[in-house]
């Protein structure tokens, strides 16, 4: 790795990024629970997010020791993501087969135990049941599995942006193959929507966010409200625009939305500083972030508690949040917090050695 390279990550925490991580996952869940606007809006917020926070991390840890120590990377990762993944695919499991009565066919129980939900997906079409959304998560996985070692090839090059915006040319370019069918696949739609090698430019271009930040401080950018609401709005509506364009969305259009998702953020990260919405980096906000994980995983049984509870939709739905805030604060409590002091420890060994 070129160690004369050094960026400029700012050591502050970033504001409002715990609003940000909230809104991506509920926008998933009122787009699961029927409601048509939301509906594609919360992946592209979830991915770009992903690929910033990492980045931004990976940045400050090549900074400080001019490497990626990527076995630590790595099981940081499996110990924050796989405790309450598997307890989930447990629990689905059994509520999905057991007590629905509905078989797992094709393997699926394989693909999720392996975290390769989002290649299901795309081989068998998006189902149904309790772990269908689980692609999103397995396409993350993925990522954060390769993406190390993209990024010290990507520094070794000594051009680490163009490598990743090459990657993100690429990952267009095998969408645009497989829609316009110069590249043939049974189920091309599901492929495109749900495989990492045709969404990794939407998690590159929040890789690409945190790179921008080393070059322009976020402090520079500096605009009005009113201005910050604007571009918010207009980002926003070009996201739903974007979606319902499909040969735009399944081609360009991934790497598009992602923009637009790091627009919103950085909107998002500058309202967050005015005196009206301090609620959005106090405590309330940031419990909340602290149980998005679990909200994401149960959501779907947490929808299906309220909607069993409701015929009426909006009675349901606040039931369903209820219970999805509940399962997620078990979840975090029991199965999450035990592991995170456990991933502490490690690194903190680590940092002696």
């Amino acid at each position: 790795m070129n160690q004369s390279q050094q960026f400029s990550v700012s050591k502050e925490r970033l504001p409002g990024l715990d609003l940000v991580r909230v809104l991506a996952v509920y926008f998933i869940i009122l787009s699961h629970a029927g409601f048509e606007t939301f509906r594609g809006i919360g992946v592209p917020f979830l991915l770009a997010l992903s690929g910033f926070l990492i980045t931004n991390s990976l940045l400050k840890e090549i900074n400080v020791k001019k490497s990626i120590n990527t076995p630590r990377f790595w099981r940081n990762r499996f110990l924050r993501i796989a405790p309450a993944y598997y307890t989930f695919i447990i629990a689905a499991f059994i509520l999905d087969t057991v007590i629905l009565g509905d078989s797992w066919e094709n393997n699926l129980l394989f693909f999720a135990a392996t975290h390769t939900v989002n290649y299901f997906n795309a081989l068998h079409g998006h189902g149904s049941g309790m772990v269908a959304h689980l692609w999103t998560l397995s396409t993350m996985e993925q990522f954060y599995l390769v993406y190390p070692l993209l990024l010290i090839g990507a520094f070794k090059s000594s051009r680490p942006v163009t490598v990743l915006i090459t990657f993100v040319a690429l990952s267009i370019g095998w969408r645009m193959l497989i829609y316009t069918e110069i590249v043939s696949f049974d189920n091309k739609i599901p492929w495109i929507y749900n495989a990492l090698d045709t969404r990794i430019d939407s998690l590159l271009i929040g890789s690409l966010a945190a790179f921008l930040l080393t070059k322009k401080p976020y402090a520079s950018f500096s605009l009005p409200n009113w201005s910050w609401l604007l571009v918010m709005f207009t980002a926003g509506y070009g996201l739903n625009l974007s979606k319902s364009l499909p040969d735009f969305h399944y081609t360009i259009g991934f790497a598009f939305e992602g923009s637009l998702a790091i627009i919103v953020m950085l909107c998002i990260m500058k309202l967050s500083e005015a005196k009206w919405l301090s609620i959005v980096n106090g405590k309330l906000i940031t419990n909340l972030a602290k149980i998005s994980y679990p909200m994401y995983l149960y959501h779907p049984i947490g929808l299906g508690i309220g909607f069993k509870l409701s015929d009426n939709f909006l009675f349901g739905m606040l039931l369903g949040t209820v219970s999805i805030l509940i399962l997620a604060t078990i979840s975090f409590l029991v199965i999450e917090k035990p592991f995170m002091y456990l991933r502490i420890e490690h690194n903190v060994k680590g940092a002696f050695r």
